[in-house]
């Protein structure tokens, strides 16, 4: 678990925003600024951010003070909600993670609580040892584009 990196990928509004991911000293993971948005049908601009924000890795910073654990990130403003809870109540959420060398894309949904989201294993792709980070890539956007081209269907444009 040393070489376990997480990065997290929302999709709303037909835009992806995609945060950097730190983790503190104490473990916690955190999702920080810089953060980048952009259209989901720009395949190549999501596939450079991607990859640009997964080459910072997690930094790792000291654990900070309670009174800044507490800060609200507002990353909800960024895909154009006025709120973190209107947000929550739309986005979808894919993780993508790194562990010693392995890439997995996973799902993650609303808890049943409202609160946060739970990962829905049934959806988690495991790519084998050695697949190319572009690989990994091209299937996560494939599968968001994918998303979005179902939510047009629907005629929910989010």
């Amino acid at each position: 678990m040393a070489n376990f990196l997480r990065w997290s990928i929302f999709y709303a509004n037909s835009r992806v925003l995609i945060p950097t991911s730190e983790k503190t000293t104490a473990g916690v993971r955190r999702i920080i600024d810089p953060m980048q948005v952009v259209n989901v049908e720009h395949t190549d601009d999501l596939k450079r951010a991607i990859l640009v924000t997964i080459a910072k890795g997690n930094p790792i910073v000291p654990h900070p003070s309670q009174d800044e654990m507490s800060k609200p990130v507002d990353f909800h403003k960024k895909l154009g909600f006025k709120s973190y809870k209107a947000f929550n109540h739309t986005a979808i959420l894919w993780s993508m993670d790194l562990d010693d060398g392995i890439y997995e894309i996973g799902f993650t949904k609303i808890a049943q609580d409202g609160r946060g989201y739970d990962s829905d294993t049934s959806k988690t792709i495991t790519f084998p040892s050695g697949t190319p980070v572009e690989t990994v890539v091209d299937k996560l956007i494939e599968i968001i584009q994918e998303t979005h081209r179902q939510k047009m269907i629907e005629g929910n444009k989010e």
